[in-house]
């Protein structure tokens, strides 16, 4: 991509109705030819300008800024650093790794360039390209959690499960109640097959923002003898999730209880027939009689699960005997037709530059 290219990227306006990450205070202009210049001045004050616009969430507005700081200062690297932040929160990842690449041309020791550059070439699939930066980025801030969750995660993508909890591990010496970085581990020790410890740790989930933990009156049950109570097990995630757990309600059953299911209204007529279940409710909280209750997914923790008791009496689940519409799969696609794959889209956050992909979970960016 030449100049002319690479300015009309960065100016471009097109996508900044997407909600971005803010970027932190302005940073100062970096040691260069302009220090003490009337042009560096000018491209500070223009800086800190269109960082403010990126604050706000005027992506046009902020880029716009970055472009005339460049202007008056083309060695910026923050500036260059936050058009890759941008971009990429509008998802335009190629023009966002080329402003990476040019802010470290003139600031190739920034730990926060190097880590962002990685995260957004994680997003597009190079795996290796982005492992070598989020590297470069520990070895140029050993002290930063974010440095380390970042190249987990892309070693985790790639298989190197040993690897990539031994970095979720240093996250957590340094930041120790850190929800993102707890959730991880927990997700690579399941991958690795490690359920003992697994399991346990995977109840950080409730600690995250977007899976919060539901309040019921009944206490959570500790996996006892339910000698004739009733326990309400009740769903959460999605449909896969319910499908995959629901395995367990027999063996809940068989403790001597008995066992209210919350489902999805949509599950339901599959679910309805689930050995083990003696009452299927939409709404776990409107069950009065309960004595006890629990997640499904808190389960394989509270029956002590291995990989060598994983349930496995199959089938558990059959088809309603009787469906008014049958549904029919639809056509493989021809060999000529256009393939589909999954999205690749950034996920709102706020507070820093982060992106979601469909393999793994989320990133940390550093903007300036």
């Amino acid at each position: 991509m030449d100049d002319d290219e690479l300015t009309k990227a960065k100016t471009d306006p097109a996508a900044a109705a997407a909600r971005t990450g803010a970027p932190d205070d302005a940073a100062p202009v970096g040691e260069g030819e302009l220090d003490g210049t009337p042009e560096a001045g000018e491209a500070a004050r223009l800086f800190a300008l269109a960082s403010e616009h990126h604050r706000r969430g005027d992506l046009a507005a902020a880029l716009q800024g970055y472009a005339n700081t460049v202007r008056h200062d083309r060695r910026h690297a923050n500036a260059y650093n936050n058009m890759g932040v941008a971009l990429r929160s509008m998802g335009k990842p190629e023009a966002a790794v080329a402003c990476y690449d040019r802010a470290l041309a003139f600031n190739p020791a920034s730990a926060g360039t190097h880590s962002n550059l990685g995260n957004t070439l994680r997003e597009l699939g190079r795996y290796a390209l982005a492992a070598t930066h989020h590297r470069e980025a520990v070895k140029l801030a050993p002290q930063s959690a974010e440095a380390f969750y970042n190249l987990g995660l892309v070693l985790r993508d790639v298989g190197q499960l040993d690897d990539a909890l031994t970095c979720f591990e240093k996250c957590l010496a340094i930041r120790s109640d850190h929800p993102d970085f707890l959730w991880d581990r927990a997700l690579t020790l399941l991958m690795m097959g490690d359920f003992g410890l697994g399991f346990p740790a995977y109840e950080a989930r409730w600690n995250l923002a977007r899976t919060p933990k539901r309040r019921f009156r009944h206490p959570i049950w500790d996996g006892s003898d339910l000698d004739g109570r009733t326990i309400v097990l009740h769903h959460e995630q999605g449909f896969g999730d319910m499908i995959q757990f629901v395995r367990y309600v027999p063996l809940v059953a068989e403790r001597g209880g008995v066992v209210v299911l919350e489902v999805q209204p949509q599950l339901s007529r599959l679910l309805e027939g689930v050995r083990g279940v003696g009452r299927l409710v939409s709404d776990a909280q409107v069950v009065d009689e309960a004595d006890v209750s629990a997640p499904l997914m808190s389960l394989p923790r509270i029956l002590g699960t291995t990989l060598e008791t994983i349930p496995a009496d199959v089938p558990y689940l059959a088809a309603p005997e009787t469906i008014a519409t049958p549904y029919r799969l639809p056509s493989a696609p021809s060999a000529t037709s256009a393939s589909a794959g999954p999205e690749r889209s950034p996920m709102p956050t706020t507070g820093t530059d982060r992106a979601r992909s469909p393999n793994s979970r989320t990133s940390w960016g550093w903007p300036m």
